[in-house]
């Protein structure tokens, strides 16, 4: 009979359908540690900043992808993966290749909307344009 041990990191991860909110990410499981995995841990940096940010988590412990969701359109992104079992965290994974979210399309009319006259034939106008994230 074999004791739980550490699992080991994903490999091969990969991004694909890539949307405004969401992409999914695939992955190749490490060892599981002769257990199963409790947690997938999934960790981003953004627009190209040094810190990582845990940004969703999911128990599912046969997943070979994840649907990532919450992440902000026209956004640069690379992530990464940790496994969670009995025995604790795996070291992350290597990083994903950075990739872009998609632009998003407003939720709804622009709003704060302002004129101003800049001469006789033309004006500038100024408005706010909200988003609808989780789409």
């Amino acid at each position: 009979m074999s004791c739980a041990e550490l699992p080991h990191a994903p490999t091969s991860l990969a991004v694909t359908n890539v949307q405004a909110t969401r992409a999914l990410l695939q992955f190749i499981p490490g060892f599981s540690g002769h257990t199963s995995i409790s947690l997938w841990l999934v960790e981003a940096q953004k627009n190209y900043a040094h810190n990582w940010m845990p940004i969703y988590n999911i128990s599912e412990p046969d997943a070979v992808s994840i649907t990532v969701p919450s992440l902000q359109p026209f956004s640069s992104y690379r992530l990464r993966l940790t496994a969670r079992n009995v025995a604790g965290q795996s070291q992350p994974s290597q990083p994903s290749a950075w990739f872009n979210t998609l632009q998003a399309l407003p939720s709804g009319p622009p709003s704060g909307l302002v004129v101003y006259p800049v001469n006789e034939t033309a004006l500038l106008i100024r408005w706010m344009v909200c988003y609808v994230i989780g789409h």
